[in-house]
């Protein structure tokens, strides 16, 4: 292999979000992760620039006919407030996730999906996001991004059948509640 294109490799993946895989923070004392979080927006930083990222998406998606597009409201401390089980050693008061969806009741037509993917690709890249290949992809219309703070991105269409509905969300990263 070239010395170029190895370059080229190690500058790639050096812009990828970290691989969940590396579990460097299971060793970690309660402290030390605390530690490692503080780098990290809160939790409420976080969910606000998460849902500029949806709105954005959400809006260059309406620039392409796809709507409407309704967002799931956030409940605090609810289903959507999530221990982070990276995290294990701090509890759901210290440090956590939350899921941020918009949802639209029609399934995106296979001929729209990849103008619809372009649309959310370049609002989630301005905001730090990279591709990033999902091993347990659901079945159907479905693309997904991590950032830096393993947030994930996932947006889908027509996976379930039944409903026939398609989806828009980001699972934020484990986040400290207070700074």
């Amino acid at each position: 292999m070239a010395a170029g294109t190895i370059v080229l490799l190690l500058l790639l993946t050096a812009c990828l979000p970290p691989d969940r895989s590396d579990r460097r923070i299971e060793g970690m004392t309660a402290s030390e992760q605390r530690q490692e979080l503080q780098s990290r927006p809160s939790i409420d930083e976080a969910v606000t620039a998460y849902n500029h990222v949806l709105s954005d998406a959400v809006t260059r998606l309406a620039r392409l006919g796809l709507t409407p597009w309704l967002q799931e409201q956030q409940l605090p401390g609810g289903k959507d407030a999530e221990r982070c089980y990276d995290f294990h050693k701090l509890t759901s008061r210290e440090a956590r996730s939350v899921q941020l969806t918009w949802r639209r009741s029609r399934r995106i037509e296979p001929a729209q999906w990849d103008a619809a993917v372009t649309a959310v690709a370049d609002a989630a890249r301005q905001a730090g996001f990279a591709e990033w290949p999902d091993p347990a992809r659901p079945p159907g219309q479905y693309y997904s991004m991590r950032d830096v703070h393993d947030a994930h991105l996932s947006f889908q269409s027509d996976i379930d059948r039944q409903t026939n509905d398609a989806g828009l969300s980001i699972q934020t990263g484990c986040s400290l509640t207070t700074k």
